[in-house]
């Protein structure tokens, strides 16, 4: 055929002029733009998780005892702990992403209730 050109480059010409037609917009645009959105909500994540952590280097570390630790102390099950703390009645402190520590003097002050 006149006008062709032979090969993977003819290919390449007719798939080129194709794109072209159909104003196919650029896919690496909606990747980015998908990817940006991505990273502002891991950001705003990571600001919500700060937040929820109220473990400072300043407070004594011997303080903070774990769920097994305040259940045992008191003669509870760590269930308990776990009630008591969602009802708002110890504080829990997160230690990176799922430690969990309470205050040793909360804890006793929740058996004496």
């Amino acid at each position: 055929m006149p006008g062709m050109l032979p090969g993977r480059f003819g290919l390449i010409f007719v798939l080129t002029k194709k794109v072209h037609e159909m104003q196919i917009q650029n896919p690496f645009e909606d990747i980015y733009a998908r990817l940006t959105a991505i990273e502002e909500l891991l950001k705003g994540i990571q600001s919500a998780t700060k937040k929820q952590d109220r473990f400072t280097d300043s407070e004594p570390i011997e303080a903070r005892i774990t769920k097994r630790q305040a259940a045992a102390l008191i003669n509870c099950s760590v269930s308990t702990i776990d009630n008591a703390r969602r009802a708002g009645k110890i504080t829990a402190y997160r230690i990176g992403g799922k430690a969990v520590r309470f205050e040793k003097s909360e804890v006793l002050n929740l058996a004496k209730k």
